[in-house]
């Protein structure tokens, strides 16, 4: 050891803290209780515009499994016949699906068992080998087509 050292070493960090006055804490717990509030705020907007996220999805997840099972369907048909009430699938001469908007929903009789496959249908219309869906959503208006080059019957 040094002998020239004497006391307390210079080098030592100071044990004892500022005080503070007693409006810096105000101030302090003011400005923590204000970005509190802004968190909360942030983490319940990010909760709604989750929950927004989510419905949008799961509807447009419908309407896209909705026109797969269509399209499905459309595919298994050999022919179609256009009746007053909608349209009537036939595959290997045998009544497959009928096919008919009633009250804006597009419904679907498969071998006797019903199914609204889409909803807020505005017309269904067959031209030439097309089929059109034209849907009136929030949105604006859609058109879904599908190109069938099946026998069509009149």
């Amino acid at each position: 050891r040094d002998r020239d050292v004497t006391g307390v070493q210079t080098c030592a960090l100071p044990i004892s803290m500022p005080a503070w006055t007693l409006p810096e804490l105000l101030v302090v717990m003011i400005l923590s209780g204000l970005i509190f509030l802004a968190l909360s705020e942030a983490t319940d907007l990010v909760g709604r515009f989750t929950g927004y996220l989510t419905e949008r999805w799961v509807r447009t997840e419908g309407e896209l499994s909705a026109c797969h099972r269509l399209d499905e369907l459309i595919s298994r048909t050999d022919s179609i016949a256009v009746q007053d009430a909608g349209l009537q699938l036939y595959c290997r001469d045998t009544s497959l699906a009928v096919l008919q908007v009633s009250d804006s929903l597009l419904c679907c009789d498969y071998r006797n068992r019903k199914d609204t496959l889409l909803c807020c249908v505005e017309k269904m219309m067959l031209r030439g080998d097309t089929l059109i869906l034209q849907l009136c959503l929030p949105q604006g208006k859609i058109r879904y087509r599908w190109n069938i080059h099946k026998t069509v019957w009149p």
